[in-house]
């Protein structure tokens, strides 16, 4: 086969050489079809290997292009390390109250108790030690203990770290902070219940939590939402104690799923 097309070729040559290289002649050499690969006259492409794909690179065809639109490729790598998916990430705070807090990241708290006042404009502060980095939900027992005889026992909390000098809650209510509203004016939580502090991002090893009243808040004309006058004896301008204390017994730490990699990022 392969001798048969050689001596059609040179005489095609040999005429073209003969007759002189015109537009027509020339015509006539570009319709003149290549053997098949295999030297068969019904032979096809060869399949492509298993695995390969099918488009060849470039927009110019190649050995394997079935002739189709080059497949879309799709970078699977996340850029930004830890970021979540904006399709997965939260868009509200959690619930408010877990009925018992999910076995995982444990933290510490020292001292043994921080209290805020309702007439003290002041800031009470503890370490809180872990092995977690990241954005988390933070949970503990309610720091509300007086029943109905203080139905103010309103309070927001921060937490410093290196990451998050300013200590900022990821959601806020009202005035830049999280507040904790009175959880035990109607009865006390359930047994081992544990109350939604805030969302803050916290760095492995100790963190600063500061812990504020909202009274002198409400005092200022702020936040006044928050406010309770059930009791007249017990509102933010009665000079009751309406005290609260944190003892960070049940401090609890669920992770958090929000597009923000630290603090301050895009």
């Amino acid at each position: 086969m392969t001798g048969s097309f050689v001596l059609r070729f040179t005489v095609a040559l040999a005429l073209v050489l003969a007759m002189g290289c015109n537009d027509d002649n020339l015509r006539v050499l570009q319709q003149t079809e290549p053997p098949p690969r295999d030297g068969s006259p019904d032979a096809e492409d060869p399949d492509a290997p298993q695995g390969a794909d099918d488009d060849d690179v470039g927009d110019d065809g190649g050995p394997y292009d079935d002739g189709q639109p080059d497949d879309e490729v799709v970078d699977d790598d996340d850029d930004d390390g830890d970021l979540v998916d904006d399709d997965d990430a939260e868009e509200e705070p959690p619930p408010l109250k877990l009925n018992s807090c999910p076995e995982g990241t444990v933290a510490s708290f020292t001292p043994d108790e921080i209290y805020v006042l309702s007439w003290d404009d002041q800031v009470a502060e503890g370490a809180l030690t872990t092995d977690a980095e990241g954005w988390y939900h933070v949970y503990d027992f309610a720091v509300a203990e007086s029943g109905d005889s203080q139905w103010n026992e309103t309070v927001a909390f921060r937490i410093i770290n290196d990451t998050n000098p300013s200590g900022e809650a990821y959601w806020t209510n009202c005035d830049g902070e999280w507040w904790v509203e009175d959880a035990d004016n109607q009865g006390e939580p359930a047994p081992g219940a544990v109350l939604y502090i805030g969302t803050f991002w916290l760095d492995s090893g100790e963190n600063t939590l500061q812990m504020s009243h909202y009274c002198p808040v409400y005092r200022s004309g702020n936040c006044t939402s928050f406010h309770r006058t059930d009791d007249p004896e017990a509102t933010c301008e009665s000079g009751n104690v309406n005290s609260a204390h944190f003892l960070g017994e049940g401090i609890c730490l669920v992770q958090a799923q929000l597009p923000e990699e630290s603090p301050g990022a895009p």
